[in-house]
């Protein structure tokens, strides 16, 4: 089976829809920047959406990152104030790394202020990240995952701050992240789909992996067992 960015969005906006208003007394407990979050991304950062990420145990440097991002792009989408940016830009202009672009976050992360993201970012950086049953299959380790372990770590939980732990997300939005990064659509909002490939190191990378090797590398990343504190 090949997930696909298609899926997605059927999975996010189908479930999603009829889980927004589920359980919300039971977030009242949750600092209130962390409570819209936990709608989709649950209460603990792990959730029960196969296409939406778990947040549980992510680096905060980088929750903050891509949150501070997406509020950006966020911001020109909605016309709050923010100039747009037209058309290609320069490959040493890297906006790329300063807007995120997720239409579906755009309201969410609109309005919040930086002690917002910082808070949001703490609190589920803090939580245990999702964690396989013991023994659960992960498949064989190829060349492919050790090319990623590079940079994300040997079991998905690398030490550099804003290079995320894959270790315990979900496989469908891993694979449907790998073919938006193979595409250009993760992110690149102001830049070209050709220019974006040649400046963003994750484009480079996703375009040499083969169509039908995804499964398997986000298998394996799926379900890397936890470690002790991990």
């Amino acid at each position: 089976m090949t997930f696909r960015a298609g899926l997605t969005a059927a999975l996010v906006l189908l479930v999603a829809a009829g889980t927004a208003t589920e359980a919300a007394e039971d977030r009242s407990h949750l600092p209130l920047p962390v409570r819209p979050c936990a709608v989709c991304h649950g209460n603990e950062g792990i959730s029960e959406l196969p296409g939406i990420p778990n947040l549980a145990g992510q680096k905060a440097g980088y929750l903050v990152k891509q949150t501070t991002e997406m509020r950006l792009s966020s911001r020109v989408l909605l016309g709050l104030g923010v100039g747009r940016v037209e058309g290609p830009r320069p490959f040493h202009e890297s906006l790329w790394t300063e807007y995120r672009e997720n239409r579906t976050m755009a309201r969410q992360t609109a309005t919040l202020d930086d002690a917002d993201i910082q808070a949001i970012a703490d609190f589920f950086a803090a939580k245990p990240r999702a964690c396989p049953p013991p023994g659960t299959d992960r498949g064989t380790r190829s060349i492919l995952v050790g090319r990623c372990t590079t940079c994300h770590g040997d079991d998905g939980a690398g030490a550099t701050p804003n290079v995320p732990n894959l270790a315990g997300q979900h496989r469908l939005y891993l694979a449907d992240q790998i073919q938006k990064m193979r595409s250009a659509e993760r992110g690149e909002v102001f830049i070209d789909a050709e220019t974006a490939r040649r400046s963003n190191i994750m484009g480079l990378q996703t375009l040499t992996i083969p169509e039908n090797q995804i499964d398997a590398l986000v298998l394996w990343f799926a379900n890397s067992p936890c470690a002790e504190r991990k």
